[in-house]
């Protein structure tokens, strides 16, 4: 049974009683996202479908022909990327909350390639710097707590030496690598903490509601 309690429809991890944060609403509410509050819902929810494809293709239950053609495009070049480094998945699309920092995400991929260990992040368009402290500074930590704790049948070692990247989809595939560290010399998950202790400020003071 999992030590935390995840709401789908209003999209709310919490621990017992207590809501806790998502990454994703860390930055948002830090303001660290790229804000795309003038974007129509259709593109969230292009792009949640997009994910749900390639989690469905990664674990072999994906009906191509049922691709909607406004997703295709995207998904094809996600499965064309896959097959080049010759992706092997061991994690896909798992949500974890972090028992000691209180805080939630969902992973999109973990996997073993011909490029060695791969943590992936799936972004429909557009690369940003945020995602890399998303990544490396929120989602690793997750999947290395999940692994630590048997969750994932994933060794924390590979977890720790793994390469993370975020893939963007339009057009051909790109893979964004991530530096641990970001262009100051701050580590990534030291950067995602800052952001954590102000996000949970503001939810105390009820100026940020997860």
């Amino acid at each position: 049974m999992a030590h935390f309690q995840f709401d789908e429809a209003n999209h709310v991890y919490a621990l017992g009683s207590r809501h806790v944060p998502s990454v994703t609403q860390v930055l948002e509410g830090t303001g660290m996202a790229p804000d795309l509050s003038h974007l129509p819902d259709f593109y969230r929810r292009r792009g949640s479908a997009i994910h749900k494809a390639l989690a469905l293709h990664l674990v072999g239950k994906l009906e191509q022909a049922s691709l909607d053609e406004r997703i295709r495009p995207f998904v094809e070049a996600g499965q064309a990327w896959l097959e080049l480094v010759e992706a092997r998945p061991k994690v896909v699309e798992h949500r974890w909350v972090h028992s000691v920092l209180e805080y939630g995400g969902t992973l999109d991929l973990f996997a073993e390639t011909k490029l060695g260990p791969l943590f992936v992040d799936w972004k429909a368009t557009m690369m940003d710097e945020a995602y890399e402290v998303q990544v490396a500074g929120g989602y690793q930590p997750l999947l290395l707590e999940a692994a630590e704790q048997g969750a994932v049948a994933v060794d924390p070692e590979a977890v720790t030496e793994a390469r993370m990247a975020v893939v963007t989809l339009k057009g051909r595939a790109k893979p964004h690598f991530i530096p641990k560290h970001n262009n100051a010399g701050v580590a990534q998950t030291d950067v995602f903490r800052a952001a954590l202790t102000v996000a949970k400020w503001r939810q105390a003071h009820r100026r940020f509601q997860p």
